[in-house]
């Protein structure tokens, strides 16, 4: 047998060899391109973020108040002191005075000049073209504008066509607001208008906004848009000066048939006198009794029975007639008590102004000059005063025939 000898096995260590070559620094390599990169990438989306929110608190009001509201909003919508005036409409209106009504108000530069005629007034707006008609009368017991008073807000006032809207108070005044619609009206020209009625004791101011039909088709819509500058015209009236109220004296005529009411500071005189030449039928004289009533250059006149007997008044409404001799007269003040519906109209001469008073009853066909207990006329001044005329119609109304 062959004797072989074992060749020697390997020794493998447990130990690692260690190059002799020295290593870098782990520090010293090169760093991986990717992490630029990446560094970039965060350091844009950074800027971008700031870049939003920058936007974000930066953007105008408008497009906030789309969203959830901020406190932005607030501060730049804070209201300047400039736009205070636009709360008074009435700044820059004219102020229009009634020295005969003893009244004024203010309204609109649009609206015309006031003319006159048959004692009212009349004004129109160049805007809207509503007109304004301002009158004065008596407080009685049948006429539309009195009886509004007495209605409540609602109510239909003497027609279906007048209908009670409001209670006011307009310069510490007790006053109404009615409409009166007339557009299905076939006699007249249609219409439709909103009237403010004032109460002074016994006289009543009318202020009627209206328009008709011949100044457009939508009326009705028009006065009721306006209605807004009609009671800011009305915030504004005043009286310009104060009713002075005295004692009544009542007084029994001579004839003992007839009274009539008058205020204290009026002088009276009943005297009766021959009413002319000429004796009557048994050779007597004929006679009549004039009652004056007078104050400063004031004076009622009423004279009953007349010689020559009444006259026939004639107006628009009840046209002359060739059966009837008489006067026609073109405007006229009216006023009504107890059925008894008075005309007043002028009669002029150089030096004062004279009135006489038609009147007719309920149901009568026309006008007469009777009126009271006689035929009554006025006389006054050239340069009158409304509110003694007033009061001289009043003493009128107040006369009275009891047997």
């Amino acid at each position: 047998m062959e004797n072989t000898e074992p060749k020697p096995v390997p020794i493998i260590s447990e130990t690692p060899i260690i190059s002799e070559t020295p290593l870098k620094p782990i520090e010293s390599l090169p760093k991986p391109k990717n992490n630029r990169i990446f560094i970039i990438i965060i350091a844009i989306l950074f800027v971008a973020v700031l870049y939003l929110l920058y936007l974000n608190f930066n953007k105008s009001p408008a497009i906030i108040s789309t969203s959830t509201p901020t406190t932005v909003i607030i501060t730049t919508e804070t209201v300047s002191p400039t736009a205070i005036p636009i709360t008074n409409p009435i700044t820059g209106w004219k102020t229009y005075t009634n020295s005969e009504f003893g009244i004024s108000f203010k309204l609109p530069q649009t609206w015309s000049q006031f003319t006159t005629s048959g004692g009212e007034y009349f004004s129109k707006d160049s805007d809207t073209k509503i007109n304004i008609r301002l009158s004065k009368g008596i407080l009685t017991s049948s006429d539309v504008y009195s009886l509004a008073f007495s209605k409540t807000v609602g109510q239909s006032v003497v027609s279906t066509q007048n209908t009670k809207l409001a209670d006011k108070t307009i310069d510490g005044y007790p006053a109404v607001l009615m409409s009166m619609d007339y557009l299905q009206d076939t006699q007249d020209v249609p219409s439709f208008s909103y009237v403010y009625v004032i109460k002074d004791g016994t006289s009543l101011y009318t202020l009627d906004f209206w328009q008709d039909q011949t100044q457009g088709q939508n009326i009705k819509t028009n006065i009721l848009n306006n209605e807004s500058i009609f009671n800011q015209i009305l915030s504004t009236f005043k009286f310009t000066d104060q009713q002075i109220t005295t004692s009544t004296k009542h007084y029994i005529l001579k004839d003992g048939k007839s009274t009539v009411d008058y205020p204290s500071d009026w002088q009276l005189t009943d005297k009766t006198i021959q009413q002319n030449a000429e004796l009557d039928q048994n050779g007597n004289p004929e006679w009549s009794q004039e009652v004056s009533i007078t104050k400063d250059d004031y004076t009622i006149y009423s004279r009953n029975p007349l010689a020559w007997g009444p006259d026939v008044c004639f107006f628009a409404d009840f046209p002359k007639n060739d059966s009837f001799v008489g006067t026609e007269y073109n405007s006229y003040t009216e006023f009504t008590k107890n059925g008894t519906i008075y005309r007043r109209v002028k009669t002029s001469t150089a030096q004062t102004q004279g009135w006489t008073v038609c009147s007719k009853q309920s149901g009568q066909n026309g006008f007469g000059t009777v009126s009271g207990f006689g035929n009554t006329t006025y006389s006054t001044p050239l340069q009158y005063d409304e509110k003694t005329l007033s009061t001289m119609d009043s003493i009128l109304m107040s006369m009275q025939i009891t047997n």
